[in-house]
């Protein structure tokens, strides 16, 4: 019967390890990363990932290249899964996580004017959104947050001349 049970256990390890073999762990290291349905640039964005954000690697598969290569990992985050670009994450963690600040949009703010009764400046919020508008030139575009808008959201790639995930390099960097 104790040698039922040790095997019972031993193969239970066994199986248990061989899994954790399988998998790793690594970190998002480009400023906002896109997790894909498919390893391709043009298939659809499952979610955006922070750099620091910790991914599981579920196995790695051949997709379009990118940044010279074609190796992509398919990867769980977030409780999703979906497809990243191997030159998007690291085996190291970068340290920035939550206290990074990604793509946002953020409204346009009108400032109150100050007077004697009001002497606090109140932002106030005005109808603020970005377009999608790839014909815009990184000149053109004004802020990095939008840069990363027109990138991520609009795939707008001709944003991203080095294909780094960082846009408008005059802007982002």
């Amino acid at each position: 019967m104790q040698k039922r049970v040790f095997v019972a256990a031993a193969l239970f390890l066994l199986v248990v390890m061989s899994v954790a073999a399988q998998t790793s762990i690594l970190y998002v290291k480009a400023r906002t990363t896109n997790v894909r349905s498919c390893p391709r640039t043009s298939c659809r964005i499952v979610t955006g990932l922070r750099p620091g954000t910790t991914v599981t690697v579920l196995e790695t598969v051949r997709g379009q290249r990118f940044a010279n290569s074609s190796t992509w990992y398919r990867v769980r985050a977030d409780n999703q899964d979906g497809y990243i670009h191997s030159s998007l994450l690291t085996a190291t963690d970068p340290g920035v996580g939550d206290l990074y600040v990604t793509f946002t949009p953020t409204p346009n703010v009108t400032l109150a004017p100050i007077t004697p009764a009001f002497a606090l400046v109140q932002p106030v919020a005005t109808s603020a959104v970005w377009v999608c508008n790839c014909s815009l030139t990184c000149e053109q575009i004004l802020t990095c947050d939008e840069a990363y808008f027109q990138l991520n959201t609009c795939q707008c790639f001709d944003r991203d001349e080095d294909s780094d995930g960082v846009p408008c390099e005059n802007l982002c960097t």
